[in-house]
């Protein structure tokens, strides 16, 4: 399918009409030419196109083998998502296995975006896979540190992550993964670090960025989410108003958004979950900070949010009206239901409460 379209203009209907032109190039000598003499051309051209339809597009592709390395526990093999044919992957299963090595073989015809999963194990192992031999060697401890050789696209989205994580300070974490997705806008990598680990930025900025792709980075799947988190961000931007969402609290009672809505009282939410194993520090660095507002002008409260309480996870209607795509996900919100800040980190919430009353005492 590749291969018909690398121009931008589907090769059939331009072929026919090149079978056509040929035929009928002499309009004068084709009408006195007899019925048998005819069929030689137009059986030829049926011939070329049903080459272009079903042969052409195979002529670019290339052998892919990937060789997965387990320890010896793991008996049952991990799964493979490829996703070289749309929006949705194809889920793959190896084609042998020898002791503790899976063997999976195929062809595609360009750097695709895959990852691989067990069903034993958190997370998912990303990689970006060109045509040739790649040997995976996985961590059951950590699987985002499995080795992986032969892969010089997934080297470099490794390479780019590791740069930004070498710094011991948080906060200049993501503006390096910003970078790295700027500087390098036809990387196949680059829409993932997007999405996966830049999804606090405002939507503007997301947008420039998106904007900013081309070649193979508009390949992946990850292209069409992050437009799609976008639209749904900008409904729920900064300066937008809360929607009347309902949530459960630790006592499992349902509650709603807008009865919470005070004169002079502020809320800062910390939506988080169980399994998020530094969610409690985050809502201690909240404490502290907004312990600093308990006063007769202005109050604020802080809500701790568990997301496992919703039924439907991810896909309840609280994260999808909230637009929640990772956690902790921390916002300010206005006596007035206006949203002031989201996507906000911990360690930003003590300033931006600063700037809020600041802004008040001289307005």
């Amino acid at each position: 399918m590749a291969t018909t379209r690398r121009m931008g203009r589907p090769i059939v209907p331009t072929s026919l009409l090149l079978c056509l032109s040929i035929l009928f190039a002499n309009e004068q000598k084709a009408l006195v030419v007899s019925t048998r003499k005819m069929m030689g051309p137009i059986v030829r051209c049926l011939f070329f196109l049903f080459f272009l339809l079903l042969v052409a597009p195979s002529l670019g592709a290339q052998n892919l083998h990937l060789r997965v390395e387990t320890p010896k526990e793991l008996s049952t093999p991990p799964m493979l998502y490829l996703y070289d044919q749309g929006e949705e992957p194809r889920i793959m299963e190896p084609t042998s296995k020898n002791d503790s090595v899976f063997r999976y073989a195929t062809t595609i015809t360009h750097p695709v975006f895959a990852y691989l999963k067990h069903s034993t194990l958190p997370g998912q192992l990303p990689l970006f896979l060109e045509p040739g031999v790649v040997r995976v060697t996985l961590n059951l401890s950590d699987l985002q540190r499995s080795a992986v050789h032969g892969s010089q696209t997934t080297t470099q989205f490794r390479y780019a992550l590791e740069i930004c994580r070498q710094s011991e300070d948080p906060s200049t974490l993501y503006p390096c993964l910003e970078n790295q997705v700027n500087t390098n806008p036809t990387s196949i990598w680059a829409p993932y670090i997007l999405y996966n680990h830049l999804m606090m930025l405002p939507c503007s900025r997301q947008q420039q960025l998106l904007d900013r792709f081309s070649g193979e980075a508009l390949s992946v799947p990850q292209y069409k989410m992050i437009q799609h988190r976008i639209d749904q961000l900008r409904k729920v931007d900064n300066g937008n108003k809360m929607p009347d969402f309902r949530y459960h609290d630790t006592l499992n009672t349902e509650l709603s958004f807008h009865l919470l809505l005070q004169p002079n009282v502020y809320h800062v939410f910390c939506f988080g979950a169980t399994w998020c194993e530094h969610c409690p520090t985050v809502v201690a660095e909240i404490d502290h900070a907004a312990s600093r507002y308990q006063n007769s002008e202005n109050t604020v409260l802080v809500h701790s949010i568990d997301t496992d309480r919703e039924e439907e996870g991810w896909d309840s209607p609280m994260m999808q009206q909230l637009a929640i795509s990772y956690l902790p996900q921390i916002m300010i919100v206005s006596p007035d239901g206006i949203i002031v800040r989201r996507d906000l980190r911990s360690w930003e919430v003590g300033n931006v409460l600063d700037s809020l009353f600041l802004a008040q005492q001289h307005p």
